[in-house]
């Protein structure tokens, strides 16, 4: 796997690794494997309730892409402490990679 190899070879260069024992390592990746989890099934979530207002959206005759809404969304969680500390081209990245793949899924289905 690409990224599984790319996280091992920089956390090697920077001697993470050779300081933590194997039992560590497992212990973070099974964190990390449960929000994972969680993230999944809340990117999920968003989408049924996407799907629910793009239809409410359609009976009203409203366009069901809203980019005003979308920065919004952006501004908030960029002014929280956590969404500061990732960081703001960190967080619009990842929320625009949302942004359209909501759309497409939602789109087709």
């Amino acid at each position: 796997m690409r990224f599984g190899r790319s996280r091992r070879r920089s956390a090697e260069a920077c001697g993470t690794v050779d300081r933590m024992s194997q039992d560590d390592v497992e212990r973070l990746r099974a964190e990390i494997d449960g929000l994972d989890d969680q993230l999944l099934s809340l990117l999920a979530r968003r989408i049924e309730v996407v799907r629910a207002l793009g239809g409410a959206k359609r009976r009203a005759g409203r366009p069901a892409v809203d980019p005003t809404r979308e920065r919004e969304i952006v501004d908030r969680l960029g002014a929280r402490p956590d969404g500061r500390a990732l960081g703001r081209e960190a967080l619009e990245a990842i929320y625009e990679r949302i942004f359209s793949v909501t759309r497409r899924v939602v789109a087709g289905g």
